[in-house]
C-alpha cells in the first residue's frame, strides 16, 4: 500500500506533465507484484533500504527506497533522515515554502549561536583551570562547539541560496535534499553536546574555590534544567513525532525515549498509528486528485470539440481551463447555466458560442 500510495504521490504532483505520465512505470494498482509479500509491499525487511535515489518517482517505483521504508514501522531505518521524509510527502508548493524557511532558520542560528559559544568560552577560561587535562578538556570541546555552529552557518546560509534559486522549478528539489538536512541535524545535534558539556566545565571551573555544598546545589540545578528539557524533548517526539523518532538512529534513539520509559515497542506503536494516518491522507489526496483530473480532461475535451467545430483543432486550451477552475467552473455540468457573455470572459468569444452550442446540444439530447 506504501508502494502505491507514494507512486501516485508523484503522479499528482507532475499530472500536467502528461507525456512525462505516460512514460511513467507507475503502477497504481493494488494487487501485489510478483514475488511480493500481500501483507508486506515492501521488500526490505531482510536488504535495508536504498537512499541512492535522485527523484522523487525513482524512490517511488523502487519499494526498498527510503521513502516507502518510512511509511513501513516493520524495521527502523536508522537514519536523521527520517526527521524531514515527511516534508517530501506534502504538496509542492507547501515544500517549496517551508524548505526556504528551513534553510533560513539553520542559517540564523548558526550565526546567532556562535555569539553562546564565544560567551561560554569566556565564561569558562576566565579563572585558570586547576587541572591541565580539565583545561585541555574545555578547550577541546569549545572548538568543536564553534566549528559546529560556524559550519551549521555557513552550511544554512549556502542550503538557503541555493533554496531561493532552485526549489520553485525543480520538484524533486526537497527529496533531494534529505541527506544535507541529515547532516545538519547532525550539526545541531552536536551543538547541544559541545555546549552542554563545555558549559558545565566551566561552571565547574568557576565553583571550584566555593565550598562543595554550593557547588553541589549549583551543579544539580543545572543538571536537573538540562534532564527537564531532555525529558520535554523527548516526550514530544514519542508523542507527536512518533515515526520520525522511531526512524531515528539507535543510539539515539535509547538515549532520548529509555530515559523517560518509552520502550522501543511503545514507541512502535505509536509510530505505527502515525503511519496509518499518513497514508489514509495520501490515499484520500489520491482519490481527490484522479477526480479532479477526470474533471479537468471532460473540460478539455469539451474545449477541444469546440475549437474543432470552428477549424481550430491545433489550439491549446489548456489556458482557457485554467481559467475556469479558478473562478470553480471545474466541470462541465458547472458550465451548463453559464451563457456567452460569461464565458467570453475565459476564452475568445467564437469560442465561448461554440461551447454553449455543444453543451445546449448535448443538453437537447438528454431530454
Amino acid at each position: 500500500m506504501a508502494n502505491r500510495v507514494l507512486k501516485h504521490k508523484w503522479r499528482a504532483a507532475n499530472e500536467a506533465e502528461a507525456e512525462a505520465e505516460n512514460g511513467s512505470s507507475l503502477n497504481l494498482s493494488s494487487e501485489p507484484q510478483s514475488g511480493t509479500n500481500n501483507n508486506n509491499m515492501l521488500s526490505r525487511s531482510l536488504r535495508g533500504y536504498s537512499s541512492k535515489h535522485v527523484s522523487f518517482k525513482d524512490a517511488a517505483d523502487d519499494p526498498r527506497s527510503d521513502l516507502n521504508a518510512f511509511l513501513d514501522t516493520s524495521k527502523p531505518i536508522g537514519s536523521n533522515m527520517s526527521m524531514f521524509l515527511p516534508l517530501a510527502l506534502e504538496p509542492i508548493p507547501l515544500q517549496r515554502e517551508r524548505i526556504i524557511m528551513l534553510a533560513e532558520a539553520y542559517a540564523i542560528y548558526g550565526s546567532l549561536f556562535i555569539n553562546a559559544v564565544f560567551f561560554i568560552w569566556e565564561y569558562g577560561s576566565d579563572k585558570p583551570f586547576d587541572s591541565i587535562m580539565l583545561e585541555q578538556a574545555f578547550e577541546g570541546v569549545i572548538a568543536i562547539a564553534m566549528f559546529s555552529t560556524i559550519w551549521t552557518a555557513l552550511a544554512g546560509g549556502s542550503l538557503w541560496l541555493f533554496c531561493i534559486l532552485n526549489s520553485a522549478s525543480r520538484k524533486d528539489w526537497v527529496y533531494g535534499l534529505r541527506h544535507w538536512l541529515a547532516y545538519m541535524q547532525v550539526l545541531q545535534l552536536v551543538v547541544y553536546m559541545t555546549t552542554a558539556v563545555s558549559f558545565f566545565l566551566g561552571m565547574y571551573n568557576r565553583f571550584n574555590n566555593i565550598s562543595q555544598i554550593q557547588s553541589i546545589v549549583f551543579m544539580s540545578i543545572l543538571g536537573l534544567a538540562a534532564l527537564a528539557i531532555g525529558n520535554a524533548t523527548s516526550s514530544f517526539l514519542a508523542n507527536y513525532m512518533s515515526l520520525e523518532a522511531f526512524h531515528l538512529p539507535f543510539m539515539l534513539k535509547t538515549v532520548l525515549f529509555h530515559s523517560i520509559g518509552i520502550g522501543g515497542k511503545a514507541l512502535k506503536e505509536k509510530a505505527t498509528k502515525q503511519a496509518e494516518g499518513l497514508k489514509a491522507r495520501l490515499e484520500s489526496e489520491m482519490v481527490s486528485s484522479k477526480q479532479a483530473q477526470a474533471h479537468q480532461d471532460e473540460l478539455m475535451d469539451l474545449l477541444n470539440t469546440a475549437a474543432a467545430a470552428l477549424g481550430r483543432s491545433n489550439v491549446d486550451t489548456k489556458p482557457y481551463v485554467a481559467k475556469l477552475q479558478r473562478d470553480w467552473y471545474d466541470t462541465v455540468e458547472s458550465l451548463n447555466d453559464l451563457d456567452v457573455d460569461i464565458l467570453s470572459k475565459y476564452m475568445p468569444r467564437r469560442l465561448a458560442q461554440s461551447v454553449v452550442t455543444l453543451l445546449q446540444k448535448d443538453k437537447d439530447g438528454t431530454e
